[in-house]
């Protein structure tokens, strides 16, 4: 895995922990900053993920960039409802050679993707509805996901407090065969048996917490834990059904 991949990996689990400065605020703007992300393993005998990243980000009137994600909104982003097209960098990714297991070198690298889909953001009286679909545009699987979440933001003092987020993300045949199966190729090289996922997802539930040091740093830190469903876990190539995650930083708005 290059340095380059490895540094988008980790802005993308800091965004999917719901850290990050433009999740809650509400100010537009520029804004950079870094953090140090860890992740436990997906993969048989591979080594758990940790390393610095960098962040970046922007926030207008409609339009946004957010670490590996960029959106922009029919309505303004402050709107109670709206349809948001997003452009994702997925990170999910394997390179044989990161694995002690023989026969696990034998498999094909699965490669980070692009997605691109709607997002309809839908303001509850506590918290927010999210439910999105986005379809891989890179040619590596041609799959798609379906991610359903609520989250809730809660200010403590100002513009520093807690928030977390609850949801189910579906992954497609393509997608989730691409990521955990064996194809029949493979399992002639590796002697792995073949294993054909099909359509399966993960349960995963998030919590952080932010604050700011002056009107222009912010502080975070969040953890996050995915529940994998059984049909990516009974994959000979898959360690845990567990994955945990956390991830600590900071951000400067200009």
């Amino acid at each position: 895995m290059t340095k380059a991949s490895r540094l988008l990996i980790m802005a993308a689990g800091g965004v999917a922990l719901l850290t990050s400065y433009s999740a809650y605020s509400r100010s537009e703007g520029l804004a950079i900053g870094g953090g140090y992300h860890y992740s436990s393993k997906v993969y048989k005998e591979t080594d758990s993920s940790n390393d610095g990243f960098p962040m970046i980000g922007y926030r207008g009137e409609h339009f946004y960039i957010q670490g590996p994600e960029m959106g922009f909104g029919l309505f303004p982003l402050d709107a109670p409802q709206n349809l948001v097209w997003q452009v994702t960098y997925d990170g999910r990714s394997f390179d044989p050679k990161d694995s002690d297991n023989l026969a696990m070198q034998e498999l094909d690298k699965r490669h980070a993707t692009g997605l691109t889909g709607p997002e309809l953001r839908y303001e509850l009286p506590v918290g927010q509805l999210s439910v999105k679909a986005a379809l891989e545009f890179t040619g590596e699987h041609h799959g798609y996901l379906v991610d359903a979440g609520w989250s809730y933001t809660h200010l403590v003092f100002g513009d520093s407090g807690i928030t977390s987020k609850v949801g189910y993300q579906y992954n497609s045949s393509k997608m989730a065969d691409y990521l955990y199966g064996v194809s029949s190729e493979e399992s002639a090289r590796s002697n792995i048996r073949r294993y054909d996922v099909g359509g399966a997802g993960e349960w995963y539930a998030a919590l952080g917490v932010f604050a700011n040091v002056t009107p222009n740093i912010r502080v975070f830190t969040g953890a996050k834990l995915t529940y994998l469903d059984s049909d990516i876990n009974d994959s000979p190539i898959v360690s845990h059904d567990v994955v945990h995650s956390a991830n600590v930083g900071l951000t400067y708005r200009f």
